[in-house]
């Protein structure tokens, strides 16, 4: 959420007119509950790429050194969802680390997540081509 929040910040920020476009007889009529309301868009849209990425993460769809470890905490046994959630994490300090790195990064960028499982989806078709 943060990251999308900073994207989204950034955007604003290098809009020259903004102030001026803030008392717009449009932006007016609509009220300070759809300013609100449209805040709140790129934090959730950046909460639900995080989660995504962090179940990609969690599949092992994607592993390297620059992805997080997530494993199973010791005497738990991750059957069911409820323990997946709870229990399923980064297996060290580094890798929690890498792994709020990498959720400031989806949410900074809207479309990496988007991009990613397309690249994912046709990585599966083309091999099941061959």
């Amino acid at each position: 959420m943060l990251g999308a929040l900073f994207s989204a910040l950034m955007r604003l920020y290098q809009v020259d007119q903004a102030s001026l476009a803030l008392i717009t007889p449009t932006v007016q009529e609509l009220g300070g509950g759809y300013l609100v309301t449209y805040s709140f868009v790129p934090p959730l849209i950046g909460a639900i790429a995080a989660v995504v990425l962090y179940l990609i993460f969690v599949a092992g769809l994607m592993s390297g050194s620059l992805f997080p470890t997530i494993s199973c905490v010791d005497g738990k046994t991750c059957t069911d969802v409820t323990e997946l959630m709870r229990f399923y994490v980064p297996a060290g300090p580094q890798d929690v680390g890498k792994a709020l790195v990498w959720a400031f990064i989806v949410g900074f960028s809207e479309r990496l997540v988007p991009d990613l499982l397309q690249g994912l989806v046709t990585k599966e078709q083309s091999s099941d081509n061959k």
